[in-house]
């Protein structure tokens, strides 16, 4: 086993197309894409990276692949790079670079649910940043499709939302321009902020939907650690509630 399950229940609002993920055990991360052209998903296994004797699991993609209909055979966008790393004490850090096919594309990169020891009074940060590049020479966009018009969630037991990131649409008119933009949770270098209740799993999805032809980078880390000794500066998540939190 690798302390790893399936988030069961998500669905990127307003995607038609996009089927709900099939539980499985081996299901390191789920990358979906789907526009006027069809719809299609890239699967990474357990299998695909390597578990360290420590539980640690790295995967890093070893050449670009292509997303395609499976029913009329369509190209609907690329994935050009990734990489994901999660551990069993609680840190998952996943990279992307997309490209979107002839048309406007509707995105999902998803991990698994790692599971973690039982953490009674646990402390996160999330933070997400993404990269937008104009291929094409029209300008481009990207627009959130998770909570409140965010691209970037971290969530833990039962789908609990630690942090929602990213507003958008983020996006430029300038030809074959490039630019980059970032989001914390809680604000500030170092700072980390209390949970609503226990932890004992977590993961992260980003979900956007991205202009014809353009091309999205992304970075992201989140990570739970116990409540450290009495003493100790921390920021208490104001804005929680009953498990939840939206931007």
């Amino acid at each position: 086993m690798h302390g790893l399950s399936m988030r069961s229940g998500w669905l990127v609002a307003g995607v038609a197309g996009f089927a709900a993920a099939t539980a499985s055990a081996d299901v390191a991360l789920t990358i979906q894409a789907s526009s006027s052209f069809g719809a299609g998903s890239f699967q990474v296994s357990t299998d695909d990276g390597v578990t360290l004797p420590d539980g640690t699991f790295i995967w890093v993609l070893s050449s670009p692949v292509q997303i395609v209909d499976s029913g009329n055979g369509a190209t609907i966008a690329s994935v050009l790079f990734g990489s994901l790393m999660f551990t069993t004490s609680g840190n998952v850090s996943h990279s992307f670079v997309v490209q979107a096919g002839n048309a406007d594309t509707n995105f999902s990169l998803g991990s698994g649910i790692v599971s973690t020891p039982n953490i009674a009074n646990p402390l996160g940060r999330a933070s997400a940043g993404v990269t937008l590049t104009d291929t094409n020479g029209n300008g481009a966009t990207l627009t959130g499709l998770q909570a409140g018009g965010t691209m970037y969630e971290a969530y833990y037991d039962a789908g609990a939302v630690f942090a929602n990131l990213i507003s958008g649409p983020f996006g430029f008119g300038t030809p074959f321009d490039s630019r980059t933009t970032s989001d914390e949770y809680p604000a500030g270098a170092g700072n980390f902020a209390a949970f609503a209740g226990p932890l004992s799993e977590m993961g992260i999805q980003w979900a956007f939907r991205l202009t014809a032809n353009d091309s999205a980078g992304g970075t992201s880390v989140f990570v739970v650690i116990p409540t450290p000794a009495a003493g100790a500066t921390l920021l208490v998540g104001a804005g929680l509630l009953s498990g939840r939190r939206r931007r």
